[in-house]
């Protein structure tokens, strides 16, 4: 029998500006698989909640003081809130939608949240936050050929991975649906297989797993 890691609650970040999508798709699947593990869930729409992911230098300054504005002390209490993060976005540019990256810097990385800071800012101890699991899933349009002439594909969720393990959240795993460019219609045979894959992820998503990264695609990877 697999282990369980005693997630019980789960807090869904969902960065895309649009709900009819493949990344729609895939929230409602997600949560779906969820509902059907048992799990209860806290869903962030960055989008829809309009979140600011611009932090200006007041609010910058501040954070060494404790000084959170309501915006990011009401997302901190839906992470704390939470025994396991998972994140749904697609991948712009080589890397994360600028709302997620906005939201690890405001929310994220406030001193006394998930790091420890002096007075200056100088000495910081992070691994403050003791979440259970992460999970991202992340949507590429390109071919995963594309991905490794441009560096090394995993290195497109690179930011959030090595932001999330700052914080404390070790246990963190990756899936990356890669050619997706022309799948329009969510009931294709590659979507299909997209989401039937989160399905499988959502209800065994408190198994206890090697840390992984995980890629669907269906080009051929180079070797």
């Amino acid at each position: 029998m697999a282990e369980s890691l005693g997630i019980r609650k789960v807090l869904v970040v969902y960065s895309h500006p649009a709900h009819q999508c493949l990344n729609g798709a895939i929230l409602d699947t997600f949560l779906e698989g969820l509902a059907r593990a048992g799990l209860e869930h806290r869903l962030r729409d960055l989008y829809a909640l309009g979140f600011n992911p611009a932090p200006l230098e007041k609010e910058w300054r501040d954070g060494f003081a404790g000084i959170i504005p309501d915006e990011c002390k009401r997302e901190q209490e839906h992470v704390l809130w939470a025994d396991a993060l998972v994140f749904i976005q697609p991948a712009w540019n080589f890397s994360l939608p600028a709302i997620l990256k906005g939201y690890l810097d405001r929310v994220f990385v406030i001193p006394g949240f998930s790091f420890e800071s002096d007075p200056n800012g100088v000495t910081y101890r992070g691994g403050l936050l003791k979440h259970k699991k992460a999970l991202v899933l992340q949507t590429l349009g390109g071919a995963l050929q594309t991905g490794y002439r441009f560096g090394n594909a995993t290195e497109y969720a690179q930011a959030l991975v090595s932001s999330l393990h700052y914080t404390g959240i070790r246990n963190t795993h990756v899936t990356q649906f890669w050619n997706l460019y022309k799948e329009t219609q969510v009931d294709s045979p590659e979507i299909a297989r997209v989401l039937a894959t989160v399905r499988s992820l959502a209800e065994t998503f408190d198994t206890k797993q090697p840390e992984r990264v995980q890629i669907v695609s269906s080009c051929v990877t180079p070797p």
